[in-house]
């Protein structure tokens, strides 16, 4: 995932590692978090009320599978609850 890019679905880490980061104003980039085994994205989770554009950038540290709901599915979940 890029910055800027459109986020469309919220990911559920399956196998591997994701590094997750974002740019200071020089362009620097800042660790944020790891994402391992059965974790999501914090910042995603963040905007998962519509579809929008990323403010970080994820890179996988290793061969890594996910899962990617759409966002239509979140918002079911979230009325259910």
């Amino acid at each position: 995932m890029e910055i800027g890019q459109t986020l469309s679905h919220m990911p559920l880490v399956i196998t591997g590692s994701v590094k997750v980061m974002k740019e200071d104003k020089e362009g620097n980039e800042l660790l944020l978090y790891y994402l391992e085994l059965e974790d999501t994205c914090a910042v995603t989770l963040g905007c998962c009320t519509k579809p929008s554009k990323s403010t970080i950038k994820a890179i996988t540290e290793s061969d890594a599978e996910f899962y990617l709901f759409q966002w239509k599915k979140m918002e079911e979940w979230m009325v259910e609850v």
